[in-house]
């Protein structure tokens, strides 16, 4: 099923599924960010931020799944 734009909310970008003979296999595209990864980011501004973060990845990961 391929999903695209604002249903995903503002970090997904794509949604869809690519067939192969072995079975479906889904994906997802995101936003590229420029900036450090997420370990690097988290170490530098402290684990007080994993749970803002968590948050918004799991809202993202929702709308994807309601998509």
């Amino acid at each position: 099923a391929k999903v695209q734009g604002s249903a995903l909310g503002p970090s997904l970008l794509d949604a869809d599924d690519w067939e192969r003979r072995s079975g479906k296999v889904s994906f997802y595209a995101m936003e590229y960010i420029q900036g450090p990864d997420l370990l690097t980011f988290i170490q530098q501004k402290g684990p007080s931020w994993t749970g803002v973060l968590m948050v918004q990845l799991l809202n993202d990961l929702d709308a994807l799944h309601k998509a």
